[in-house]
């Protein structure tokens, strides 16, 4: 008996040493945010805990027009976030390369508003929220 206990316990101390110096240098939202240009809803919120964190969103392909063609070409969708308690948001910037970075941002709750200057189009998908 007296030997289980003394192998959990060993156990559980490398279980906890082996993940208290992993290395994460990014780490995305859990569950994904799924979004939709045009609705009027926010496509995605997060929580900022550090003041001068970086955040990056992915958009994760793949992604829709009317919700039935499959869009390849990113360069007509932006993204911006804002702040949920003050109402104060960044400039759009462009997902033409799939994502977009934003640095040096304040601590607080962030929304995401993706919009799309398709006409007569709705865009949908999905996206990733990563700190970096």
């Amino acid at each position: 008996m007296k030997r289980i206990a003394a192998f959990l316990i060993v156990f559980a101390i490398a279980f906890v040493t082996a993940f208290s110096f992993s290395n994460k240098t990014a780490s995305a939202s859990v569950p994904r945010f799924a979004f939709k240009t045009e609705d009027g809803k926010w496509d995605g919120s997060i929580y900022n805990p550090n003041s001068h964190s970086n955040l990056k969103i992915d958009l994760v392909h793949p992604l829709y027009v009317n919700g039935t063609k499959k869009l390849t070409d990113t360069s007509k969708l932006k993204v911006r976030l804002c702040n949920a308690q003050t109402k104060a948001c960044t400039a759009f910037k462009t997902l033409k390369s799939g994502n977009a970075k934003f640095t040096n941002m304040r601590v607080g709750r962030f929304n995401v508003d993706v919009r799309d200057s398709i006409s007569k189009a709705q865009v949908s998908g999905k996206l990733d929220i990563i700190f970096y």
